[in-house]
């Protein structure tokens, strides 16, 4: 049987792995035992993309849950946008009635004195 190079250990990184590989160091590997290895490693790299993939998925129903606020946001701030606009308008329509006022009654005491 060939002559295989060791790896550091499993991907999973498990001290049973990191045990089994310090036994075996420098001893001829089997293609047996290379693709039990080989396979060992996959179904780590395997559950780390499950992990990655769950945590994607909460970050994905966290960013939902951002985009519905900022929709409220949104909402919120163009309602105050359209009340302040109609404040504006009747606050600029009591100016002018403030100034009409005025003008008539200065035009009142000039015609008095």
């Amino acid at each position: 049987m060939p002559s295989l190079s060791r790896g550091t250990g499993g991907a999973t990184g498990s001290s049973k792995a990191k045990c089994y590989d310090r036994l075996l160091a420098g001893k001829p590997v089997s293609l047996t035992l290379q693709v039990l290895r080989e396979i060992r490693e996959r179904k780590g790299t395997n559950t780390r993309l499950d992990r990655v993939e769950q945590r994607v998925g909460a970050v994905g129903q966290r960013v939902g849950g951002v985009e519905l606020r900022i929709e409220g946001v949104g909402r919120r701030q163009t309602e105050t946008e359209v009340r302040l606009a109609i404040e504006l308008v009747a606050v600029a329509k009591a100016v002018g009635e403030v100034r009409d006022l005025l003008r008539d009654r200065l035009d009142d005491r000039a015609r008095v004195d």
